[in-house]
């Protein structure tokens, strides 16, 4: 199955736990040491490996709340907004309003819930382990803990092309590992019940296309700025002239636009840095699209999955 991925967590219910679970995830980690932190009850929560940026986390009586990933919750605000919080209900309004892409993880007076990003770059998956539902951002994880055994015909949709059609590409790639579909969160009671739920849904379409696109400007100017640090250097491939174009144009007004020869990057590069004034490198004197020393700072939920934000 492959070493384990560099980071990973997994979520465990609030219950007394099979004797050999928590030693099976830290042969999972190996040579890795894992990390863990409790429940209210001292039962552990959240066990796995993660750099201290990638994870907050915070305690307040019987509530544990954390987000894994890039949010833009401050460790004082995130526990400022959990003492607001006393059931599970309460989770989702308290957050309204953070912006990022990442997972939230509570647990509330022995109720767990956790759940990932409704755009589905911050998966979750669930499986049976032990006599209990544990959930993880890793397929892969799950799979090693449960020694379970390839799915060959999610493979075979995996080797058909760069994309999977909706809703085929939501599968897992192991038997008995099951994808939590986006915009759904699990919720794990201390009696061992489990139940899936809708925490997102498209707003309604109300606003004029004007005052949309004002928010949605404001909105990714936000998702930038949370990601790119000022002085930082950054590049994309401006390859078709509406994601990576419109990010690139949101972070600075004046960006330096460069051009590499023989690409698709460049008619749509150089109209972006027309609309916008800014400079245009000429191509002989661009690096690689990706030059080998810049750090790749992603990770993917399993083998066939594309980056994570």
């Amino acid at each position: 199955m492959g070493a384990p991925p560099a980071r990973w967590f997994v979520v465990l219910p609030d219950r007394d736990l099979a004797p050999g679970l928590l030693d099976g995830l830290r042969d999972t980690a190996r040579p890795a040491v894992v990390r863990v932190v409790p429940h209210a009850s001292g039962r552990p929560w959240l066990v796995g490996c993660w750099p201290d940026e990638e994870l907050t986390a915070c305690a307040i009586g019987d509530v544990r709340l954390a987000v894994a990933g890039t949010c833009s919750l401050e460790p004082a605000e995130l526990t400022a907004r959990a003492r607001q919080i006393s059931d599970t209900a309460h989770i989702e309004p308290v957050l309204s309003g953070a912006h990022g892409c990442f997972h939230v993880l509570a647990s509330v007076a022995g109720h767990t819930y956790v759940r990932g990003s409704f755009s589905g770059q911050r998966r979750l998956y669930r499986a049976e382990a032990g006599g209990v539902t544990v959930c993880a951002d890793q397929a892969r994880v799950l799979a090693r803990l449960t020694a379970a055994e390839l799915d060959t015909a999610q493979l075979a949709l995996r080797l058909t092309g760069d994309t999977v059609p909706h809703p085929l590409a939501w599968g897992a790639l192991w038997r008995g590992v099951d994808a939590v579909l986006p915009g759904t969160a699990l919720e794990l009671a201390p009696g061992g019940e489990v139940r899936t739920r809708r925490w997102w849904r498209p707003p309604a379409a109300e606003l004029p296309l004007g005052e949309a696109a004002a928010g949605l400007r404001a909105a990714l100017e936000r998702a930038v700025a949370l990601r790119v640090r000022p002085d930082e250097v950054v590049g994309a491939d401006l390859s078709g002239g509406m994601d990576s174009t419109s990010l690139c144009t949101a972070w600075c007004p004046r960006p330096s636009c460069a051009a590499p020869p023989r690409t698709t990057s460049g008619t749509n590069g150089r109209t972006a840095c027309a609309a916008t004034g800014a400079l245009s490198q000429p191509g002989p004197r661009t690096p690689a699209w990706w030059p080998p020393d810049w750090p790749m700072r992603t990770h993917c939920a399993e083998p066939c999955s594309r980056p994570s934000c």
